[in-house]
């Protein structure tokens, strides 16, 4: 207990001496309030600076070690390569866009040679990330050998949070292009599906994180650019494709268009003005939603579907009047659910 007191009172005595050093040094002219506000902000820029160089240094790193392991497995025997690239090209949906080519053997142009991307360090980050996982379901029967092979298992799980980190950070942005992020996704799906739990466990509390993160971006957008939108329904139902997903990206599509739906019941009882943009843009969560269903809905088991099915229901009552059209998506939903 006296430890607690002296250690706070210790804390107070710093402040006050970190206070007294502003004034006393602050220029002339300059409030006192006003240089420490300055003070701050250098310190943060510092800050932001050295951890921007500590995470470039740590990608850097990540990504050397990823061209290594590419060298040794480019020399492992050429029907071990065959096959497992068709296990990887089993693996993408039908309507895929096309990803890297087979990694070159060693000798020829290395696998640090990334195309088709731009100076952001970003988007070549991501491209890396891209090439090394399409590089690990190429070559390997994966549930096996990254079972066994533990360095590899080790760096295809970094690749593989990193990957979804970067495009949870830039999601919003024009930094990567639609190509890339749409190529790292099928890829990341290709890699779960053929990999084993532990890898699967690794990813998913990532996985919900960035699906969580663009519904939230869709639902929030205000620019009238509908092709962007299109593009992000598309990039979230892309997921689907893993059918480890299927629940957790069914479940956080359909608790968002409850959500909404509440919000509309809300707008009638008491007669509040609607928010055009929201209600464009949950158009795009439907969408996402009907193109899960189409997909995999054979794969929910019937009580699951009973279930979803009877809150959608239940989620347009009191609305169908004064929200046709929203009621009319929702109900295509649940025909896709019978």
């Amino acid at each position: 207990m006296e430890e607690d007191v002296t250690g706070k009172e210790n804390v107070q005595a710093m402040k006050v001496a970190v206070a007294l050093a502003v004034l006393r040094n602050k220029p002339p002219g300059v409030s006192g309030r006003r240089y420490a506000e300055v003070l701050c902000e250098k310190f943060r820029a510092s800050q932001l600076h050295w951890k921007q160089q500590y995470e470039r240094a740590g990608a850097e790193i990540l990504h050397l070690k990823q061209e290594l392991l590419m060298r040794t497995q480019t020399q492992q025997p050429e029907k071990v390569q065959a096959s497992s690239s068709q296990i990887f090209e089993d693996s993408l949906p039908p309507d895929s866009q096309p990803l890297f080519p087979t990694p070159p053997p060693s000798g020829s142009a290395g696998p640090s040679q990334c195309t088709s991307i731009s100076s952001s360090d970003a988007q070549f980050s991501l491209a890396k990330h891209t090439e090394f996982l399409h590089h690990v379901i190429n070559i390997q029967t994966a549930s096996k050998i990254l079972a066994s092979d533990r360095p590899l298992q080790d760096i295809t799980q970094q690749s593989l949070l990193h990957s979804l980190q970067i495009l949870q950070t830039h999601i919003g942005s024009d930094e990567i292009s639609w190509t890339v992020q749409e190529q790292c996704v099928q890829t990341i799906v290709a890699v779960v599906n053929h990999s084993n739990k532990h890898i699967f466990d690794c990813v998913l509390e990532e996985v919900a994180s960035l699906c969580t993160h663009i519904i939230e971006h869709i639902m929030s957008y205000s620019k009238p650019n509908y092709k962007v939108l299109d593009k992000k329904s598309h990039l979230l139902s892309s997921f689907i494709d893993c059918k480890q997903f299927t629940p957790t990206l069914l479940r956080l599509l359909f608790e968002t268009i409850y959500t909404y739906s509440d919000s509309l019941k809300q707008c009638v009882k008491d007669k509040e003005q609607l928010d055009p943009n929201r209600f464009c843009n949950i158009y795009y969560i439907i969408k996402a939603a009907e193109n899960c269903l189409r997909k995999k809905g054979s794969e929910v088991n019937l009580d699951e579907k009973q279930c979803i099915r009877t809150n959608l229901e239940e989620s347009f009552l009191f609305i169908t009047e004064r929200f046709p059209l929203f009621v009319h998506a929702v109900w295509r939903l649940c025909v896709l659910l019978t």
